[in-house]
């Protein structure tokens, strides 16, 4: 079992949030338009910054929980060449089971849901999102520790 490089999880990461706001977008881009004009106090732009606020912590949550859940992968993990295991789902290929993919998703992405409340939990988003740096042995981010998950590469070695 090899660990995931850094450089992967980081950019499987960034698709992952670029799939998802794109979708958000497709949602929030028309309901600005049609309810921003309505508002005189509330414009399209503040509109479509409030939604993303609010809405995409929420949709990344729901897509990562399902996406682990069910094949151990997103879309961006699969890209990447990454799958998310626990020690006893690392040999069947399959998904985690619904608690450690929704509590892993909750840590990863819902701590942005606190941003919709206080905005003030970006550092610890950031921290959350950079603590695979600081294990050096498993690569192991707090919400990999939580879960009791890895992420290993299945792509090959060269």
């Amino acid at each position: 079992m090899e660990l995931g490089p850094l450089l992967h999880r980081f950019l499987a990461r960034l698709l992952d949030l670029l799939i998802v706001g794109a979708v958000a977008g497709a949602v929030l881009v028309p309901l600005a338009i049609i309810f921003g004009r309505d508002h005189g106090f509330l414009g399209t732009g503040e509109m479509l910054r409030g939604g993303y606020a609010v809405l995409l912590p929420l949709v990344l949550m729901v897509y990562e929980a399902i996406g682990l859940a069910k094949r151990g992968r997103t879309v961006g993990k699969k890209i990447m060449g990454l799958r998310v295991v626990t020690r006893s789902s690392s040999t069947t290929g399959a998904g985690l089971v619904a608690g450690p993919a929704i509590g892993r998703a909750f840590l990863t992405s819902g701590l942005g849901v606190l941003n919709i409340l206080l905005y003030v939990g970006s550092l610890l988003l950031l921290l959350f999102w950079l603590s695979p740096v600081f294990d050096t042995l498993g690569r192991r981010g707090w919400h990999d520790a939580h879960a009791k998950t890895y992420v290993i590469s299945t792509k090959p070695t060269y």
